[in-house]
């Protein structure tokens, strides 16, 4: 096991938002090229119900426990990619480009400065979550030459230990290569860190998943790590609720068609990785000149994910069960997926067999960005980026959450449309239109039937550049049933 030594770091610089602004409209950089093929059908081993059309009346079975909107202080980026976790009434939240914290369950909250608090270069991407068993806060941090991953305990939030991690250092990588792309998953003993490998010309070079040791890094010490890199894969993502064994997939590059998952099994009692390829049912890859559209027909709505692509977006593993989902291209035709959808893939954690492919889709809208997590019975709550729109009804970008539980068992399961938005995506620098790479769910360790959840939505319908600040609404949101609100009540006080 090699070793990573801290830094307490107490250094900053001035705010560099021209650079941000520039990485706004690079990020994600691209995977390797795909070759197009075309799936004009649903397999029938698709199991699937659409998304009631949203609308302020919708009906749910679920209950908001807490719907807290952000204070955004200062420049908002019109890609806004939040994160959060919460331990009690514990907050952190992040997003592009901000951080805050709250300790009375967000009725208060502190911002802190991502462009200064860790040195000079921020760029872009933030990822947070929380380790409940040692009660640390992890944040992870892009810059343009390194990233610095960030440990405080969850009842501090101001003062922080910090790690600098290059693909050089930590994989022993060529120089000029680059992070992009971040994501990290909490196991028992170990911090899990995924992210995509670019060369100096912005070619992809290769996906690299990292294990860190939780107790160094919860003292502030020098702490053990194992990595893996992979060049045959596109952007890994660890499971949610990850404890003594970690499971991570790729989508697998098959011409167009998605048919193949790819899935990496790594125990905490071994450096051994193993890979296991499962057949599922085949879907149309997106990626920036696919030709998805998730606006309105009319334009009204315009083309938001115009630039998005089929990486993995949602893990989670609880209750025997492994799942995945990601991004997919639209079928087209009227009775069958008419926006593009997300595709949830299920297996079953003893031998990894695949036990459904379900797609949660609309006829109105298109749902994008699922990120989703078990609660401790490993029942699940996600959250997802809707839009579109038909004839003259129009929706622009918000967002919807969901539980899939022993009450709904199937996705879309209970869902509530709680975040309306007002503009559409920004305008790309290649000419594209983008609304985000990702949200964010946590299951609420400390009690079953509850989750919290961060997402956004633009307030104006201003034609901006991806470059350019924008207002937003930033929501942070605990929910889950209402035979769980006493337990909420228990673990989350104001």
């Amino acid at each position: 096991m090699n070793g990573l030594a801290a830094a307490a770091r107490s250094e900053s610089s001035a705010m560099d938002l021209a650079r941000a602004r520039a990485e706004s409209q690079r990020r994600p950089l691209a995977g390797p090229a795909r070759t197009t093929a075309k799936v004009t059908s649903v397999s029938p081993s698709v199991t699937s119900k659409s998304v009631t059309a949203p609308g302020p009346n919708a009906v749910s079975s679920l209950q908001m426990f807490r719907n807290t909107t952000v204070p955004t202080t200062g420049a908002t980026s019109s890609v806004s990619e939040p994160s959060t976790d919460q331990s009690g009434k514990n907050i952190f939240q992040t997003s592009n480009w901000t951080s805050q914290f709250s300790h009375n369950n967000g009725a208060t909250w502190t911002s802190l400065n991502p462009f200064t608090i860790f040195g000079s270069g921020f760029c872009c991407d933030q990822v947070t979550v929380h380790d409940p068993g040692r009660n640390l806060q992890l944040w992870l941090v892009q810059y343009g030459n390194h990233l610095t991953l960030a440990t405080s305990s969850a009842n501090n939030l101001s003062t922080w230990c910090t790690y600098t991690l290059t693909p050089q250092a930590l994989l022993g990588r060529p120089a000029g290569e680059a992070f992009d792309y971040n994501d990290l998953a909490v196991g028992t003993k170990f911090l899990y860190l995924t992210s995509n490998l670019f060369g100096s010309t912005g070619s992809f070079t290769g996906t690299a998943m990292v294990r860190l040791n939780l107790d160094g890094l919860a003292a502030c010490a020098a702490t053990g790590f194992n990595q893996t890199v992979r060049t045959d894969l596109f952007t890994l993502k660890v499971a949610q609720g990850t404890t003594d064994v970690a499971y991570a997939a790729s989508t697998n590059l098959n011409a167009g068609t998605g048919s193949t998952l790819r899935i990496l099994t790594w125990p905490e009692n071994s450096t051994v990785v193993t890979t296991v390829n499962r057949a599922i049912a085949a879907f149309n890859f997106m990626s920036p000149s696919s030709g998805q559209n998730c606006g309105s027909p009319d334009g009204v709505v315009n083309n938001w994910c115009q630039r998005t692509d089929s990486r993995i977006l949602g893990a989670a593993r609880g209750n025997g069960l492994v799942r995945f989902s990601f991004n997919v291209r639209q079928i087209g035709a009227a009775t069958a997926r008419p926006f593009p959808y997300t595709r949830i893939q299920t297996f079953r954690e003893s031998d990894l067999a695949l036990i459904a492919n379900q797609d949660l889709f609309g006829t109105t809208v298109a749902h994008q960005y699922m990120s989703m997590a078990p609660d401790r019975r490993g029942h699940i709550g996600y959250v997802d980026t809707f839009g579109g729109g038909v004839g003259t009804t129009h929706f622009f970008p918000g967002a919807m959450i969901g539980i899939v539980d022993d009450f709904a068992p199937n996705f879309p399961g209970s869902v509530s449309f709680f975040l309306f938005g007002s503009g559409g995506g920004c305008l790309n620098s290649d000419g594209r239109r983008r609304w985000g790479d990702y949200n964010t769910a946590r299951g609420g360790y400390t009690g079953a039937g509850q989750w919290s959840a961060t997402s956004w939505a633009r307030t104006t319908n201003t034609n901006v550049g991806c470059g350019t600040p924008t207002p937003i609404s930033l929501k942070n949101v605990v929910f889950g049933r209402s035979r769980d609100l006493a337990s909420y009540l228990r673990f989350y006080p104001f």
